[in-house]
C-alpha cells in the first residue's frame, strides 16, 4: 500500500468521525437546543465533505501510481 492509499483511508476515517459527531450533535440538539448547534453542524459538515473529496482524490492518485508501477500486459508480447 502506498502513501496515497494510506492517506485516503485516513481521510475517509476522519470523515466518518465527523459524520458521527454531526449525528450526535443533532440528537443532543433535540433534547437540549442550543443556538450554536448550527455552527457546529456547518463546520462538521464542511470538514466531512472536504475529507471525502480529498480521500477520493488520493485514492485516484494511488491507483494511477499502482498502474504506472506495473508493466503493461500489451507490451509483454512485443518481442515474439
Amino acid at each position: 500500500m502506498n502513501t496515497h492509499a494510506r492517506n485516503a483511508r485516513l481521510c475517509l476515517g476522519g470523515a466518518v468521525i465527523c459524520v458521527l459527531f454531526l449525528i450526535e450533535t443533532f440528537v443532543a440538539h433535540q433534547s437540549r437546543p442550543n443556538a450554536a448547534s448550527l455552527y457546529a453542524w456547518s463546520v462538521l459538515g464542511a470538514v466531512a465533505a472536504i475529507l471525502l473529496v480529498l480521500a477520493a482524490y488520493l485514492q485516484l492518485r494511488a491507483k494511477k501510481e499502482d498502474a504506472a508501477a506495473q508493466p503493461s500486459a500489451a507490451g509483454a508480447n512485443d518481442g515474439d
